[in-house]
């Protein structure tokens, strides 16, 4: 499975894949993939990046910044991607979130969908 379907996955857990998300954790977390501008800080250190929070709005920024997230604390399977996303370095109280997610990735018909408006999401910008 590769990096890209687990985002589309948390994407779907996160937002339903709405572009038009309004921001979550009292509007700390913003996009389709409700980033925090923790991330942003730490894969800018990490990377000698120079993203800005405002790019997680954009769909293929928001992967860009999840594969850089993911990386830096090298999380490789779905379910560390997963529960890195939801509970930070420390993945603490991650269980429901991973049973969302993993409930997402096995739903194919979900995935397909849930493929086919990522895309649509990304070339519309």
């Amino acid at each position: 499975m590769s990096p890209l379907e687990i985002f589309i996955a948390i994407c779907i857990v996160e937002s339903g894949l709405n572009p038009n998300v309004k921001p979550g954790d009292n509007g700390r977390s913003i996009g389709i993939a409700q980033i925090q501008s923790g991330v942003i800080v730490d894969i800018n250190e990490r990377f000698n990046l120079n993203m800005r929070h405002e790019d997680a709005l954009d769909p293929a920024s928001a992967f860009k910044i999840f594969y850089y997230y993911t990386k830096r604390y090298n999380a490789q399977t779905p379910e560390s991607m997963a529960r890195l996303w939801n509970g930070g370095p420390r993945k603490r109280g991650t269980d429901n979130y991973w049973n969302r997610v993993k409930e997402t990735l096995n739903d194919r018909r979900g995935m397909v969908d849930g493929r086919k408006r990522y895309f649509d999401i990304v070339n519309k910008r």
